[in-house]
């Protein structure tokens, strides 16, 4: 499904309504969040579903910035803001839980290889 936005933060576009679609009221799901200029749009986003009661994840090692900086320093607001701040590798990790998860080996794999 694709959200087509103008916002720096995709709340303003529909994203809350989007991600709680389908769910009983009052439920906010977790959210994982990753992607390009962390400190505009990500940011901005991941801000948004904080100030609507979403349990907000970021991804850190799988964001970016065109400067080191402005990644780094909003990395550091979305900490104080209370987001969950995390690795890519965390969240595979997270999501497959156990080695007997049908998903495990190709994750392994994933991993292996990104390292090498």
């Amino acid at each position: 499904m694709t959200l087509s936005k103008m916002h720096f933060d995709a709340c303003s576009d529909g994203l809350a309504e989007l991600l709680t679609e389908g769910c009983a009221p009052g439920d906010r799901p977790e959210v994982v969040i990753a992607g390009c200029e962390a400190h505009v749009c990500l940011m901005q986003t991941a801000l948004g579903l904080l100030e609507r009661g979403f349990r907000t994840w970021v991804a850190e090692t799988a964001c970016g910035s065109r400067r080191a900086a402005d990644k780094q320093m909003a990395m550091q607001r979305l900490r104080e803001a209370d987001a969950t701040i995390v690795s890519d590798e965390m969240v595979l990790f997270e999501w497959v839980r156990h080695c007997r998860h049908p998903q495990f080996t190709a994750v392994l794999d994933l991993v292996k290889r990104r390292g090498s």
